[in-house]
């Protein structure tokens, strides 16, 4: 069972990689900073790092993920259950990645963990799953809005106190990097 266990992790870290890995360098490559092979690199090295310091950190998302309060206890001890949550989360994401869809891993693995207990016939605690899952998976965005109304003003005012706008260039080292045209500056032939 602990190899099988291992093999569906591997699986929906795979998945989550393959979905995720890129979406953090992805301006590394766009702007032509790097080389694909390198942005994949950096990916690769700051998702393990990250992974790293979330083992440390995540006590408490492994232990809501674990399915102990939402669904039955005598079910979420199975390492069966783990296994199949991991499973189908893994290959929802990996599907999803493969087609082309947006998907969540987060998402992914709340519904694994949800289906796979419906699916054991346990009863799954409705409050738990909204007040642990659904509201803070609604309200993230939304704070993150509010921030940025609150934090943006400022950086603006800070930037146009530093002189820099749309034309100014990005210098790394030796090489300078002519910001691309934008849409609202280019002769409307071209756009």
């Amino acid at each position: 069972m602990i190899v099988l266990l291992a093999a569906v992790v591997i699986c929906l870290a795979f998945a989550n990689g393959a979905n995720d890995n890129f979406k953090g360098v992805a301006t590394l490559y766009g702007s032509q900073t790097t080389s694909f092979r390198t942005a994949i690199a950096w990916g690769t090295a700051c998702t393990f790092a990250g992974s790293l310091v979330a083992m440390l950190l995540s006590g408490t998302l492994v232990k809501n993920f674990s399915g102990k309060g939402l669904v039955n206890e005598d079910l979420v001890v199975l390492p069966e259950f783990a296994a199949c949550v991991a499973l189908a989360a893994g290959l929802t994401v990996l599907i999803a990645t493969r087609v082309g869809f947006p998907i969540s891993t987060t998402h992914g693995i709340l519904g694994a963990l949800i289906g796979t207990a419906a699916a054991a016939g346990s009863s799954i605690a409705g409050t738990q799953l909204l007040v642990a899952f659904v509201l803070p998976l609604l309200i993230s965005p939304l704070l993150a809005m509010f921030a940025t109304i609150l934090v943006y003003p400022g950086l603006h005012r800070a930037r146009m106190g530093l002189g820099i706008h749309s034309g100014s260039c990005f210098c790394l080292g030796t090489k300078v990097v002519e910001p691309a045209a934008s849409v609202d500056t280019m002769p409307l032939t071209q756009v």
